[in-house]
């Protein structure tokens, strides 16, 4: 295992050691917590977008830092993710997917759409382990993470991302 806080055991005031929360799109509220939920611990992000980029888009993106990958190291990696509107009901959420990144090689595979007109249309709640195909790092090594992307289309209200047993592993091969 390349991440070494994949149970999110080491806390401090609701910010899981080596996960980050950033808004790339629109201006999101924020509020983050660890949760016990399920019987294990869950990085808990509730969004309140309070304005949307120019394609009417807010976009939230969770990153969980990994260590100790070279170059030609082959890394997968795999989460849990559940997305919802807070109270347990479909979110108005039209895209996400989890993806290995490093650098600017990344893995979108799988991706998952939920899709929606631009009039918000509910879609279901998000609830799957998902894991993203291997990524060969290059020669210059940025800052290799394991992400989760949520975009909101065409609307301001709440949605919530939670997060558990983000794992990436460096495979038995290099290139």
């Amino acid at each position: 295992m390349v991440n070494a806080n994949a149970d999110f055991s080491a806390s401090t005031s609701g910010n899981a050691t080596g996960v980050t929360v950033v808004t790339t799109l629109g201006t999101v509220g924020k509020v983050k917590a660890v949760v016990d939920w399920r019987g294990k611990n869950w990085q808990e992000v509730i969004c309140t977008p309070t304005a949307l980029d120019g394609n009417g888009n807010a976009q939230i993106s969770i990153n969980v830092a990994l260590s100790g990958i070279s170059a030609g190291d082959v890394v997968g990696g795999e989460i849990d993710v559940y997305i919802d509107d807070g109270a347990g009901g479909a979110p108005a959420v039209y895209q996400y997917s989890v993806r290995t990144i490093i650098n600017t090689a990344y893995s979108d595979v799988p991706k998952v759409y939920e899709l929606l007109t631009s009039k918000g249309n509910v879609g279901a709640v998000v609830d799957h382990h998902i894991a993203s195909t291997p990524v060969v790092a290059p020669a210059t090594v940025g800052s290799p993470s394991l992400n989760v992307l949520v975009m909101c289309s065409q609307i301001t209200t709440p949605f919530r991302v939670r997060v558990a047993r983000p794992r990436a592993v460096k495979l038995g091969s290099t290139y």
